[in-house]
This record gives structure tokens, sequence and C-alpha cells, in this order.
């Protein structure tokens, strides 16, 4: 038996050969990684493709009834409503992005800070927010309403903090946190027979039906010279929903958009603004707040048990179906997926499923603009009150839209 010592041609063998095997290893691992980035390139080029055929295909059904629609306009839209947002939630105003979204998401929202601010006693606040991306992923034409959602990928640091917190104990918060990356879907409606006509936008501080020059930052959501409510959808695009990417579900929307006369972005915005108000009322302990919003048979059967909510969050509304009660009016059922910790136990996944009937006889079809003040457009205060606190105006003992008949938690 020969030993290296006695044959170094052996360990020159062994060196040759332990080369070869690393080389043979090296070449195999980087050409699977060649090779798994040139597949990841491949399918990332044939996403984008459908992407951009997607829109085409979008683009095409829309200009026989709206010559003059831009895609780049409207993403511009889009964008600027994405980062307004943004802004507003982190000043604790919602105020200066209001023309840009429904009623619904604009009480939402709003109802949300209160809640923060007078029962968790924070604040959020958002800098270096950021669009990192757009897509055009689905298009729907249902009821009276034309519907475009868009996955959007954002970026920003947030942190919450104590009501009380300066700007140096912000600035110190802000400072040692990660910017994070979420997606959502944005859904934004416009009655399929409007024509898009670029000076009109709110992009230039115009009411979109006059033209006339307006406050883009008021209580009032409605035109002083036209009487055209900003955030119906009648007459530009307004965002009324934003859903979890993770809770979205297009085959599910082609579904309910083919099955139901009316568009169900207006029944998924009126009941998410209907369950903001719920959890007001419960987080209070007054039932009273629901009395425009309710029958009289929910109010009684229903006991509102006070709650204190932790993070309450609304990661998706759906609507299931519509059918018709017994005495034939209709009933739209709708299913909530959202978080929140209850009486200060940490947040938990939740589905809340509610039923709305609605007198269509009677409907006052407000579209988008709904929860507001009929005769200026300002919020409906968050109690019951007889008048509206902005202008004066009587309110309606019962709301003429949809109202919450059943709850199942």
């Amino acid at each position: 038996m020969y030993s290296i010592k006695k044959d170094p041609w052996t360990a020159v063998i062994y060196l040759i050969l332990l080369l070869l095997g690393i080389w043979i290893i090296y070449r195999v691992v980087t050409g699977s990684k060649r090779r798994a980035a040139e597949k990841e390139k491949q399918m990332e080029q044939t996403r984008q493709n459908a992407q951009k055929a997607n829109e085409t295909f979008t683009v095409q059904r829309i200009l026989p009834n709206d010559p003059s629609f831009s895609l780049e306009h409207f993403l511009n839209v889009v964008n600027h409503t994405a980062t307004i947002i943004q802004d507003a939630w982190s000043s604790g105003d919602m105020n200066k992005a209001r023309n840009f979204i429904s009623s619904g998401v604009y009480n939402r929202f709003r109802i949300q800070l209160k809640m923060m601010m007078e029962q968790e006693k924070v604040k959020n606040i958002v800098r270096d927010y950021q669009v990192l991306s757009i897509q055009l992923i689905h298009e729907e034409i249902t009821g009276d309403y034309y519907a475009l959602h868009l996955k959007i990928t954002d970026k920003a640091r947030d942190v919450t903090v104590s009501v009380e917190a300066g700007e140096n104990e912000i600035a110190t918060a802000l400072k040692s946190a990660t910017p994070s990356e979420f997606t959502q879907v944005y859904s934004f409606l416009r009655k399929k027979n409007i024509q898009t006509d670029p000076a009109k936008s709110f992009l230039n501080n115009v009411c979109p039906s006059c033209g006339a020059a307006i406050d883009n930052q008021s209580d009032k959501a409605k035109c002083p010279y036209c009487g055209n409510v900003f955030n119906s959808g009648d007459h530009d695009w307004v965002l009324a929903e934003i859903t979890q990417w993770s809770e979205w579900d297009i085959s599910r929307r082609k579904k309910i958009a083919e099955d139901n006369a009316i568009h169900p972005q207006v029944l998924e915005d009126r009941v998410s603004y209907l369950f903001w108000q719920y959890l007001y009322a419960r987080s209070v302990g007054r039932k009273d707040i629901l009395q425009r919003h309710c029958t009289q048979e929910f109010l009684q059967r229903y006991d509102l048990k006070k709650t204190f909510y932790t993070e309450p969050v609304i990661g998706s509304v759906d609507l299931s179906s519509i059918t018709k009660t017994a005495d034939g009016l209709s009933q739209a059922n709708l299913v909530i997926k959202w978080s929140a910790g209850i009486d200060k136990n940490e947040p938990q996944n939740r589905t809340t499923r509610i039923g709305l009937i609605c007198d269509m006889t009677t409907y006052g079809n407000p579209g988008f603009g709904g929860a507001a003040c009929p005769s200026c457009g300002a919020p409906l205060p968050d109690d019951y009150k007889n008048n509206c606190e902005f202008c004066g105006a009587g309110l309606p003992a019962t709301s003429q839209d949809w109202l919450i008949h059943q709850m199942e938690e």
C-alpha cells in the first residue's frame, strides 16, 4: 500500500479530482441558478405582456363610450388618490381626500380615526409614502356603473404613538421604523355613460360637472354652483373600496357582477360604512347612533354591549347574494372579513355576516355620495340628531337607503 509521502503523485491526483468536483458542483449550481433566473425573467415578461394585453383590452372597451379616456391620466388620478389618502390619514383629517373617495370610504376612515384617538388614545403617523407599482387587473360593467380594479403596491414608514406625542417623539419613533411594503386592491367606479374631460378634474381643483373652482379640503362634498355631489361617481371616478390583496377574489367578483343588476360595490360601500358605525356605537355603548341606519326590528332584538376594540381593520367586504324578503323588500347579504382585539385582547381574524334591506320603490339611489347631508353634502353626525351640524337642514329619521336588518357574528 502506497502512502502520500512515498508517492506524491497520489496527492496531486486527489487534488485534481477535488478541484474537478468543486468545479462540477459550481457549474451545476450556477447553471441551475442561471436557468431559474432566466425562467423567472421569462415568467415576468409573460406577466407583463398579459398585463399590457389586459390594459389594452380594457381601454378598448371604454373608448367607444368615452373617446377621451386616457389610461395615463387615470393612473395619475389613482396615484394621487393613494398618496392623498395616506397624507390625510397621517394628519388625522380625511377632508383633504374627501372628493376622491366615496362617502362610505371617507366616513369609515373618519370613524376609525375617531375611535383610535378617543378610545385607544393613539394616532398613526405615515412618512416617506411611495407608490411602487399600479396594475389594472379587472374591470366590470354592472347596472349604471363601470368599475376598474387596480392592484397597488406601496411602501412607507409608519408608527403608532400616543395622541399626546410631540414632533420630537414622533421623529424619534419614525427614525427607528423600517419601511414596509403592502399590497391592496383599489376599486374605482364611475357612471358608465360619463365621458372624460381632463380639464374638469379634481386634480385641477374644479367640479367635474360644471368646471367651477372648488375647495378640495372642505367638509362639504357638494358643488355650490351646480349641486353635483363630488364623490357620488356621477361625473368622475371615485374610490369606493380598498381590499387587502390576500382577500381579493376575481372569480367571485365576476360571478356576483353577472348575477346582479345593482353594482356590488354600491352595496359593499354602504355596508362598510354601516359596519364602522356599528363598531363605533358598540365602543361607546349607544344604540341611538344606529337609529338612522337600521330597521326597528334589528334595534329591538339586538343587545348592544359596550365593547373596547383594539386595532380594528376591515380586510374585505363581499356581496354574496340579493334576495327578496317575505314582504317583498330587497335583501342584500354581505360578508365582512375583519380583525380586532376585543376588550384589550390580541387582535384576531373575524367574520361578520350582515343582511341589508331596502324598499326599492322609495330608494333614494345616492350612489357613492350617501352617508351625507342631502342639502350640503357634509357628513352625517355620528350620533342621532335631527339637523345637519353644518347647514342646519333637517335630516330624515330613517335613511332612504339600505338598512341593517340582520347580523351574525
